[in-house]
């Protein structure tokens, strides 16, 4: 199959759907398929061993669709795979101009694929116009798409409104998988928990706020626990009192996030707003990834698989009973083995890239 992955993003940028292209399109290269990529030239692109990457477009305008869809009439592909949030393609977020590329790609009847990161936000007074903007963008989008994609369950009702062809498949994780031998992942414990402390990881922008203030209580039932925050370190206050139970890595390669997950006990994260954790994360599933134990917050984008798998413990984010829940876990080695198992199947059956290739694939065929 010959493929063309449009994103406004790639990788070394620092971008979830750059990212996300870049995992995708190497199974597909892997599996032995023709990949093309089409891509802003804003930034840095790098170049990939067996994929034809073309960074060509400097505005998503009239001019950089014409350009993006002449070269794709010249590769002739399979399938078009259009990765859309709505921000990607306009710093207002309100790409109409997408509307356009997708009537052109229809036009010389390629086949094209739309998978949904994001399809639009909340409609809340403040930004109603923008709300109102992004449903008009994704619903031609997706009425104009031989097949469309996205990765949770909330998404997957917004769209049947537009059209019933409709694929969830879960986003994978954005960290590469490294073997983290014993005797590395011992080494790094002892750097960050030298008096052995239980350590609770967390990663990727979501609610510190309420996190530390949960650790806080947790620490008054139980002092010996560190939190480990994975990269930059987010723009909060952080009390006296925990500042010598918390280590803040700053920033870290992505091998390295994957490193320090590895060498940790348990997930934690907490979600902004009432969208609770949600398979659109790919910190979530870098830690699915890294085998280990989660916990978090239900809201409505929480998907129906993570719910009945058993993967996430949910817990609120106020209240005594997410002290509860993590106390049962921390003081029980056994069920903390299972809670990691648990996270090992699931990414194995939803997360793991060659997974999401092959759903992918199948959906395209």
């Amino acid at each position: 199959m010959k493929v063309v992955f449009i994103s406004n993003n790639f990788p070394p940028a620092v971008d979830g759907v750059g990212d996300y292209t870049y995992f995708l399109a190497e199974q597909f290269v892997e599996h032995g398929h023709e990949v093309h990529i089409i891509c802003s030239n804003r930034k840095q692109v790098d170049e990939v061993e067996e994929m034809n990457i073309y960074p060509i477009v400097d505005i998503w305008d009239k001019n950089g669709v014409d350009e993006s869809v002449d070269l794709i009439k010249i590769i002739q592909p399979d399938f078009v795979s259009l990765q859309y949030v709505p921000y990607s393609f306009s710093d207002k977020g309100m790409p109409w101009i997408m509307i356009y590329f997708l009537q052109q790609v229809v036009e010389a009847k390629i086949p094209i694929s739309t998978t949904f990161h994001e399809v639009c936000i909340r409609m809340e007074a403040k930004r109603l116009g923008r709300a109102i903007g992004q449903r008009i963008i994704a619903r031609s989008l997706a009425k104009h798409s031989d097949k469309v994609i996205t990765s949770i369950d909330f998404y997957v009702k917004y769209i049947r409104k537009w059209t019933k062809n409709v694929e969830l498949i879960q986003i994978g994780s954005n960290i590469p998988e490294i073997f983290v031998s014993e005797e590395e992942q011992k080494a790094l414990r002892r750097q960050i928990t030298p008096n052995g402390e239980f350590l609770i990881a967390t990663f990727g922008k979501r609610d510190h706020v309420a996190l530390l203030n949960w650790f806080e209580k947790l620490l008054a039932l139980r002092p010996n626990t560190k939190l480990l925050i994975c990269g930059k370190t987010p723009k909060i206050k952080i009390k006296e009192n925990l500042k010598a139970h918390i280590y803040a890595t700053g920033y870290l390669s992505r091998v390295d996030v994957f490193r320090h997950l590895k060498c940790s006990d348990l997930f934690m994260q907490f979600s902004m707003g009432k969208g609770g954790v949600c398979n659109k994360s790919g910190s979530l599933a870098a830690a699915f990834a890294a085998g280990l134990p989660i916990l978090g917050n239900r809201g409505d984008m929480t998907n129906q698989s993570l719910l009945e798998s058993g993967a996430v413990i949910f817990v609120p984010k106020k209240g005594r009973a997410n002290l509860a829940a993590i106390l049962e876990v921390m003081d029980n080695p056994v069920l903390l083995a299972e809670e990691a198992e648990r996270a090992a199947l699931y990414h194995e059956r939803f997360l793991d890239w060659r997974t999401i290739y092959e759903q992918y694939l199948g959906y395209w065929e």
